[in-house]
Protein backbone atom coordinates (compact mmCIF):
# COMPACT_ATOMS: atom_id res chain seq x y z
CA UNK A 1 0.00 0.00 0.00
CA UNK A 2 1.33 3.45 -0.88
CA UNK A 3 0.05 6.53 0.95
CA UNK A 4 0.26 10.08 -0.37
CA UNK A 5 -0.87 13.45 0.91
CA UNK A 6 -2.95 13.56 4.09
CA UNK A 7 -4.83 10.42 5.06
CA UNK A 8 -6.38 8.75 8.10
CA UNK A 9 -6.56 4.98 7.84
CA UNK A 10 -8.11 2.40 10.14
CA UNK A 11 -7.52 -1.32 9.65
CA UNK A 12 -8.41 -4.49 11.52
CA UNK A 13 -6.13 -7.50 11.67
CA UNK A 14 -8.19 -10.40 12.97
CA UNK A 15 -6.92 -13.31 10.86
CA UNK A 16 -3.59 -15.10 10.86
CA UNK A 17 -0.24 -14.24 9.27
CA UNK A 18 -0.78 -10.73 7.90
CA UNK A 19 2.40 -9.16 6.45
CA UNK A 20 1.52 -5.77 4.88
CA UNK A 21 4.02 -3.12 3.78
CA UNK A 22 3.02 0.56 3.77
CA UNK A 23 5.07 3.14 1.83
CA UNK A 24 4.67 6.88 2.15
CA UNK A 25 5.21 9.43 -0.59
CA UNK A 26 6.97 12.77 -0.14
CA UNK A 27 5.22 15.52 1.84
CA UNK A 28 2.68 13.09 3.32
CA UNK A 29 0.84 13.41 6.63
CA UNK A 30 -0.41 10.07 7.79
CA UNK A 31 -2.44 8.79 10.74
CA UNK A 32 -2.87 5.06 10.95
CA UNK A 33 -4.80 2.98 13.49
CA UNK A 34 -4.62 -0.80 13.57
CA UNK A 35 -6.94 -2.94 15.71
CA UNK A 36 -5.23 -6.31 16.21
CA UNK A 37 -6.35 -9.69 17.42
CA UNK A 38 -4.13 -11.36 14.83
CA UNK A 39 -2.19 -14.42 15.93
CA UNK A 40 0.83 -13.39 13.88
CA UNK A 41 1.41 -9.95 12.37
CA UNK A 42 4.38 -8.38 10.63
CA UNK A 43 3.92 -4.86 9.31
CA UNK A 44 6.49 -2.56 7.69
CA UNK A 45 6.23 1.21 7.37
CA UNK A 46 8.75 2.53 4.83
CA UNK A 47 9.71 6.13 4.01
CA UNK A 48 11.64 6.62 0.78
CA UNK A 49 11.07 10.39 0.51
CA UNK A 50 11.42 13.53 2.63
CA UNK A 51 8.98 15.57 4.70
CA UNK A 52 6.79 12.83 6.12
CA UNK A 53 4.76 13.03 9.31
CA UNK A 54 3.51 9.71 10.78
CA UNK A 55 1.24 9.12 13.74
CA UNK A 56 0.80 5.36 14.06
CA UNK A 57 -1.40 3.65 16.66
CA UNK A 58 -1.85 -0.03 17.45
CA UNK A 59 -4.38 -1.57 19.84
CA UNK A 60 -3.74 -5.24 20.66
CA UNK A 61 -6.12 -7.37 22.68
CA UNK A 62 -7.06 -10.99 23.12
CA UNK A 63 -6.70 -14.05 25.32
CA UNK A 64 -4.50 -16.07 22.98
CA UNK A 65 -0.96 -16.06 21.65
CA UNK A 66 -0.22 -12.89 19.68
CA UNK A 67 3.10 -12.34 17.96
CA UNK A 68 3.74 -9.01 16.24
CA UNK A 69 6.71 -7.28 14.69
CA UNK A 70 6.29 -3.62 13.70
CA UNK A 71 9.07 -2.05 11.64
CA UNK A 72 9.53 1.65 10.83
CA UNK A 73 12.20 1.97 8.13
CA UNK A 74 13.29 5.59 7.61
CA UNK A 75 15.22 6.05 4.36
CA UNK A 76 15.16 9.83 3.87
CA UNK A 77 15.45 13.03 5.88
CA UNK A 78 12.98 15.38 7.59
CA UNK A 79 10.67 12.66 8.87
CA UNK A 80 8.69 12.80 12.11
CA UNK A 81 7.36 9.47 13.40
CA UNK A 82 5.29 8.70 16.48
CA UNK A 83 4.53 5.02 17.09
CA UNK A 84 2.07 4.25 19.90
CA UNK A 85 1.24 0.68 20.97
CA UNK A 86 -1.52 -0.10 23.48
CA UNK A 87 -1.99 -3.72 24.59
CA UNK A 88 -4.74 -5.18 26.77
CA UNK A 89 -3.75 -8.54 28.27
CA UNK A 90 -6.65 -10.78 29.22
CA UNK A 91 -6.62 -14.11 31.01
CA UNK A 92 -4.14 -16.52 29.35
CA UNK A 93 -2.79 -13.80 27.05
CA UNK A 94 0.66 -14.51 25.64
CA UNK A 95 1.91 -11.41 23.82
CA UNK A 96 5.23 -11.08 21.99
CA UNK A 97 5.14 -7.58 20.49
CA UNK A 98 8.30 -5.98 19.16
CA UNK A 99 8.99 -2.66 17.44
CA UNK A 100 12.02 -2.09 15.22
CA UNK A 101 13.18 1.39 14.24
CA UNK A 102 15.64 1.59 11.36
CA UNK A 103 17.30 4.88 10.41
CA UNK A 104 19.77 4.70 7.54
CA UNK A 105 23.03 6.55 6.89
CA UNK A 106 23.07 10.26 6.00
CA UNK A 107 19.53 10.79 7.33
CA UNK A 108 19.12 14.34 8.69
CA UNK A 109 16.61 16.29 10.77
CA UNK A 110 14.40 13.30 11.57
CA UNK A 111 12.88 12.26 14.86
CA UNK A 112 10.83 9.40 16.20
CA UNK A 113 9.18 8.43 19.46
CA UNK A 114 8.00 4.99 20.50
CA UNK A 115 5.45 4.56 23.28
CA UNK A 116 4.36 1.09 24.45
CA UNK A 117 1.66 0.78 27.10
CA UNK A 118 0.61 -2.63 28.39
CA UNK A 119 -2.45 -2.98 30.61
CA UNK A 120 -2.88 -6.23 32.54
CA UNK A 121 -6.53 -7.15 33.09
CA UNK A 122 -6.10 -10.59 34.67
CA UNK A 123 -3.41 -12.52 36.54
CA UNK A 124 -2.36 -15.34 34.21
CA UNK A 125 -0.54 -13.55 31.38
CA UNK A 126 2.78 -13.61 29.57
CA UNK A 127 4.31 -10.62 27.85
CA UNK A 128 7.52 -9.96 25.95
CA UNK A 129 7.99 -6.53 24.46
CA UNK A 130 11.28 -5.27 23.05
CA UNK A 131 12.09 -1.95 21.33
CA UNK A 132 14.96 -2.45 18.89
CA UNK A 133 16.90 0.51 17.49
CA UNK A 134 19.08 0.31 14.39
CA UNK A 135 20.36 3.87 13.90
CA UNK A 136 23.17 4.83 11.52
CA UNK A 137 22.97 8.63 11.66
CA UNK A 138 23.93 11.23 14.27
CA UNK A 139 21.58 13.99 13.13
CA UNK A 140 18.38 12.43 14.45
CA UNK A 141 16.38 12.41 17.68
CA UNK A 142 15.00 9.22 19.16
CA UNK A 143 13.16 8.28 22.36
CA UNK A 144 11.00 5.50 23.71
CA UNK A 145 8.85 4.74 26.74
CA UNK A 146 7.42 1.51 28.12
CA UNK A 147 4.89 0.85 30.87
CA UNK A 148 3.21 -2.28 32.26
CA UNK A 149 0.26 -1.46 34.51
CA UNK A 150 -3.06 -2.69 35.77
CA UNK A 151 -6.29 -0.74 35.62
CA UNK A 152 -6.41 1.90 38.32
CA UNK A 153 -7.87 0.21 41.44
CA UNK A 154 -8.98 3.56 42.89
CA UNK A 155 -10.98 4.36 39.77
CA UNK A 156 -12.48 0.87 39.83
CA UNK A 157 -13.47 1.33 43.49
CA UNK A 158 -15.09 4.67 42.65
CA UNK A 159 -17.08 3.19 39.76
CA UNK A 160 -18.23 0.29 41.94
CA UNK A 161 -19.46 2.83 44.47
CA UNK A 162 -21.75 4.06 41.68
CA UNK A 163 -23.41 0.62 41.56
CA UNK A 164 -21.40 -0.76 38.66
CA UNK A 165 -20.25 -4.37 38.86
CA UNK A 166 -16.58 -5.34 38.34
CA UNK A 167 -16.89 -6.16 34.63
CA UNK A 168 -18.79 -2.95 33.84
CA UNK A 169 -16.23 -0.91 35.78
CA UNK A 170 -13.33 -2.47 33.88
CA UNK A 171 -15.09 -2.02 30.56
CA UNK A 172 -15.63 1.68 31.26
CA UNK A 173 -11.94 2.17 32.11
CA UNK A 174 -10.87 0.29 28.98
CA UNK A 175 -13.20 2.56 27.01
CA UNK A 176 -11.31 5.56 28.40
CA UNK A 177 -7.93 4.25 27.19
CA UNK A 178 -9.33 3.51 23.73
CA UNK A 179 -10.99 6.93 23.52
CA UNK A 180 -7.64 8.69 24.12
CA UNK A 181 -6.32 7.11 20.93
CA UNK A 182 -9.50 7.71 18.91
CA UNK A 183 -9.39 11.39 19.86
CA UNK A 184 -6.14 11.65 17.86
CA UNK A 185 -7.59 10.14 14.67
CA UNK A 186 -9.64 12.33 12.34
CA UNK A 187 -12.48 9.97 11.42
CA UNK A 188 -16.23 10.40 11.76
CA UNK A 189 -18.01 9.63 15.02
CA UNK A 190 -19.87 6.61 13.62
CA UNK A 191 -16.57 4.96 12.69
CA UNK A 192 -15.18 5.65 16.15
CA UNK A 193 -18.31 4.13 17.71
CA UNK A 194 -17.90 1.04 15.52
CA UNK A 195 -14.28 0.61 16.63
CA UNK A 196 -15.13 0.96 20.30
CA UNK A 197 -18.02 -1.46 19.98
CA UNK A 198 -15.76 -4.04 18.32
CA UNK A 199 -13.13 -3.76 21.07
CA UNK A 200 -15.43 -3.56 24.07
CA UNK A 201 -17.59 -6.50 22.99
CA UNK A 202 -14.46 -8.63 23.19
CA UNK A 203 -14.06 -7.81 26.89
CA UNK A 204 -17.74 -8.04 27.72
CA UNK A 205 -17.82 -11.53 26.24
CA UNK A 206 -14.49 -12.54 27.78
Amino acid sequence: MEISWSQNIVQKYVSQNNQPTIQLSSDSQFKYLAICTDNELKIDFVTKWQNIKWDIFFIFFGSTKISANIVADIRDSNCDINLNILSFLQDNSDFDINADIKIGQNIQKSQWHLSKKNIILWKDIKIKTIPRLDIHSNDVQASHGLSIDRLDPQKEFYLKSKWLDSKSSKTLMIDGHVQKILDQIDIDSSKKAEIKDFILKNFQNG
